[in-house]
């Protein structure tokens, strides 16, 4: 897709935005993604980029996806993160069959959502028969409501779990406050066992794209909050901008973005996507870190929206750069197995 419709939707989601996203200290982590924003968004198409034809998807290219996840990440994160669960994991697991398509179908049009169990070694997941069993005392999944579920058991089977589900504590995370999480616990549930390792796989290797664009979302956000303040606050009647290692550190991060911004939009994305979802996670919490210490203690403030980036930083941190991804990334570094010990 050409540069001019890129940026076209770009200046859509910066639209929207303005428009229907509330902003400040009663902003979006407050009010959350309701039921009339999700709605608002399926009409506008956000929703489902990149669910298939037979999903009601928009066949967008992945370009363009992308552009449109950072730009999301930029304003709101939490909106890109749905966006990223609905479009790169459930249209991933869900397209291929007759009852995941119709989820899909509503889930793209806003009329209902879903939670991801996502994969991780602190949950106690047990299943057994046609019922399933989830209990787990860390916040393992996240979405805008329990209308249907996707998870892995303890034997690696992705399950798509449609009733019975109970959020059984609600958390408020570090990051992504817009959008439910908590542990989630079912019991009788009716699931359908959608085979074996494909949530871990496309978490672990097929979105890694999807995850460069967030982060450098938060990152590109970030530091431009950071350089028009820096334009405007004084220290002894003199713009921070006019301090030396304040331009040094702020022109870093930019540059840093810039390259990784470049890198995504190369024609080498794809092979390059594990060394990209490492760096643009880095960058991202080194950016809003930068932020956070230049705007002082107005960076602590919610109103400034600078706190929310480097938490929602963090918390991409945590969730998409653990040991497993870095192993992948140790092994294409060096063509084997590395750092075991």
């Amino acid at each position: 897709m050409s540069s001019e419709i890129t940026e076209i939707l770009r200046t859509s989601v910066m639209e929207f935005v303005n428009k229907n996203v509330p902003s400040g200290e009663n902003g979006l982590e407050k009010s959350g993604i309701t039921p009339d924003l999700r709605k608002k968004l399926g009409e506008q198409g956000f929703l489902n980029l990149k669910l298939p034809a037979e999903a009601g998807g928009t066949g967008m290219d992945a370009e363009s996806y992308i552009a449109v996840l950072e730009e999301f990440a930029k304003a709101e994160p939490s909106i890109a993160m749905e966006m990223f669960f609905l479009n790169s994991v459930a249209g991933r697991v869900l397209s291929h069959f007759e009852d995941g398509i119709e989820l899909l179908k509503r889930a793209g049009r806003g009329e209902i959502s879903f939670m991801t169990a996502i994969p991780s070694e602190f949950s106690r997941i047990s299943s057994h028969s046609t019922e399933t069993t989830i209990t787990s005392d860390v916040p393992i999944a996240a979405g805008g409501s329990s209308d249907f579920l996707l998870m892995t058991d303890q034997s690696g089977r992705t399950l798509l779990v449609k009733d019975k589900i109970n959020v059984r504590k609600i958390q408020k995370p570090l990051g992504f406050r817009a959008i439910t999480w908590g542990g989630v616990e079912t019991k009788n549930s009716q699931y359908e066992d959608l085979g074996k390792g494909k949530l871990e796989e496309i978490f672990l290797k097929q979105v890694n794209l999807e995850i460069t664009a967030m982060a450098l979302g938060i990152a590109e956000g970030a530091i431009e909050k950071t350089l028009e303040y820096t334009k405007v606050r004084k220290v002894f009647n003199t713009p921070l901008k006019d301090f030396g290692p304040v331009a040094a550190a702020v022109t870093n991060m930019k540059g840093e973005i810039d390259l990784v911004k470049h890198s995504l939009d190369s024609e080498r994305r794809e092979e390059n996507s594990e060394v990209l979802r490492h760096a643009s996670l880095e960058l991202a919490l080194n950016s809003a870190r930068t932020s956070v210490q230049y705007h002082g203690g107005y960076g602590y403030f919610e109103s400034f929206g600078i706190e929310k980036f480097y938490r929602d930083a963090m918390a991409m941190k945590m969730i998409f750069g653990g040991l497993k991804p870095r192993e992948l990334l140790y092994r294409k570094i060096y063509g084997s197995d590395s750092g075991r010990i």
